[in-house]
């Protein structure tokens, strides 16, 4: 009898943590979208330049001696 009550308890806890968790992912998402504009909505060439600038440079050594 402990063993269900306590089952039932944990999906209880569980099921309103999922829902708290949802409904604040539903609230924040827009504005996570809202802050960075999408590549989709640029024109060409600023899509590319964007894309261009987020990529960082690999440093490339030629020391082979270690």
């Amino acid at each position: 009898m402990g063993t269900a009550v306590t089952v039932g308890l944990f999906s209880a806890v569980l099921a309103l943590s999922l829902a708290v968790v949802t409904a604040l992912h539903e609230l924040l998402a827009p504005r996570r979208r809202a802050q960075r504009p999408s590549a989709a909505r640029l024109p060409p060439r600023q899509a590319a330049r964007a894309y261009h600038d987020s990529i960082r440079p690999v440093p490339v050594s030629n020391d082979h001696d270690g």
